[in-house]
């Protein structure tokens, strides 16, 4: 994590992460987030797929239904 709480919160827009080699579209809006996990609860909303906040990493996670070498992000 290299920005803070308060940076976090101010960022807005569209979002789009190819998942397999498909596109998920969103509009993220942070301003409400409470903590970096719950922004990560916003981001799955938005796009319609898992994403957690890994603590140890300090990292957003975004998860493929799939797994092996046919599975990219």
């Amino acid at each position: 994590k290299s920005i803070s709480l308060a940076e976090l919160k101010a960022l807005t827009g569209d979002l789009t992460v190819t998942i397999d080699g498909v596109a998920k579209n969103g509009a993220v809006d942070l301003t409400s987030a409470t903590s970096f996990s719950d922004a990560a609860t916003k981001l799955a909303t938005a796009l319609g797929v898992a994403v957690s906040f890994n603590t140890q990493i300090q990292s957003f996670i975004i998860e493929s239904d799939t797994v092996g070498t046919g599975s990219s992000i």
